[in-house]
């Protein structure tokens, strides 16, 4: 439990870090770079379902891409306006599942925890 909540408050200063990235346009790299990288560390040094820990990291992002985007409404993104934003929502979850899938593989975390399971 204890996993959950300290993925949910780094989720929350990623979010800040998404707001203070979102107005360099670089072609959301820095989205791939930052949420990916981020689930990745954190699942190779936490116990918990790798998938649960990468979306508890972007939920509080989601929901202020989610905000930001009904404020700007549909004819702004028609024009072309936040169009970064959308792409944001598609790739930050898509970059921290797989930063997170890749951290558990490589982890001490899972060898650990698949050792102390075996039988014998």
């Amino acid at each position: 439990m204890k996993t959950y909540g300290i993925a949910f408050l780094i989720g929350i200063g990623l979010a800040f870090a998404k707001l203070v990235l979102g107005f360099f346009p670089l072609f959301n790299i820095d989205d791939i770079i930052v949420f990916g990288g981020a689930a990745y560390l954190f699942t190779q040094r936490k116990p918990g379902p790798w998938w649960g820990i990468a979306l508890l990291l972007v939920i509080p992002s989601l929901i202020l891409i989610a905000r930001f985007l009904a404020n700007l409404g549909m004819s702004s993104l028609q024009e072309g306006i936040g169009v970064g934003w959308f792409l944001s929502a598609v790739l930050i979850p898509s970059a921290a599942l797989l930063g997170a899938y890749f951290g558990r593989r490589r982890s001490n975390v899972a060898k650990q925890t698949q050792e102390s399971s075996a039988p014998g």
